[in-house]
């Protein structure tokens, strides 16, 4: 069992971050807020193959690195304002903060341990190099590819710190796969295979999960990716078009949904999966995207049947 992306905070963590933001609470108030919540997503997180906090004070996958890595610009305003402009997360109701890039990316290697907690058996979540392409500003490479590869160095210079914290493995979201495929906008170019021989050589699983999406329609673009993994969302796939010789990580619980799987709804998914499917016969099961669109006592209650559910799996 993994988790796939950030998980929402607790309604006192969100009104405590909106009355830090308007200059009536402290860091220290809210810092508090979020390393509780932490510590329920956590314990929520029974036998699970990886651990994450939720990285539920990131906010958005951009906003770190765009404030530690070098690269990005850093405008003359106060506070989380400095990182770029308020931008719309798809057609969703949610948003992200559009760094600009300025020069080339870089970092020095202990940028992404100082937004995350020290972790047994840890899990990361980034942005995957496709969506992150898609999703920045860049005002500096005149080609992605090389923008790409210089995101994935930056975070390989992270790993050895990211290690000595507990960190085994990092999934790299691609939510611009299915919202292109959508509008037909879908750039191939985009797809930097040796992205993931650059963030692996230094020894993390790395995994890449579709949320939203077919991925029946990508796994042939990087089957031979030195991905560990691929996310495959069970509610939009094709089973019967899954072929890969790859482990998966089968999303089985809808991140963008408030109800409460069941554990036989669950196993129906998985027994649909595996009778259809061609893949390496190892496999994990989490939600199908974030769960950063429900609301934080719903999230807790859907890590709990992936790990109540997980006992009854062979």
């Amino acid at each position: 069992m993994i988790l796939t992306g950030t998980v929402s905070r607790s309604p006192k963590t969100i009104q405590e971050h909106r009355l830090l933001r308007d200059g009536h609470s402290t860091k220290e108030k809210f810092t508090e807020l979020v390393e509780k919540d932490s510590k329920e997503i956590i314990s929520a997180q029974k036998d699970f193959s990886f651990v994450s906090s939720g990285q539920l004070d990131w906010l958005d996958l951009l906003r770190p690195l765009a404030y530690s890595f070098q690269g990005f610009e850093k405008r003359n305003s106060s506070g989380e304002d400095s990182v770029g402009p308020v931008t719309r997360w798809y057609s969703t109701n949610t948003f992200y903060r559009k760094p600009t890039i300025t020069e080339k990316i870089s970092a020095k290697g202990n940028e992404l341990i100082e937004f995350l907690p020290e972790l047994e058996k840890g899990v990361v979540f980034l942005l995957g190099p496709y969506s992150f392409a898609r999703l920045v500003q860049n005002n500096f490479y005149e080609d992605s590819k090389e923008m790409v590869l210089d995101y994935a160095k930056a975070i390989a210079e992270n790993t050895e710190s990211l290690k000595k914290k507990g960190y085994k493995a990092i999934i790299f979201s691609e939510p611009s796969f299915g919202f292109d495929l959508l509008k037909n906008d879908f750039d191939e170019s985009l797809l930097v295979n040796a992205f993931a021989r650059t963030v692996k050589e230094n020894g993390l699983t790395a995994g890449i999960n579709f949320p939203l999406a077919d991925a029946s329609k990508f796994l042939d673009l990087i089957e031979d990716s030195f991905f560990d993994f691929f996310g495959i969302d069970a509610f939009y796939s094709d089973f019967k078009n899954i072929k890969t010789k790859k482990d998966v990580l089968l999303g089985v619980v809808n991140g963008s949904r408030i109800g409460i799987e069941s554990a036989e709804s669950i196993k129906k998914i998985v027994e649909d999966f595996k009778a259809d499917a061609e893949f390496s016969g190892n496999y994990f099961i989490g939600p199908n995207d974030r769960l950063f669109d429900v609301p934080f006592e719903q999230g807790i209650e859907k890590i709990k049947i992936l790990s109540e559910t997980a006992k009854e799996l062979d």
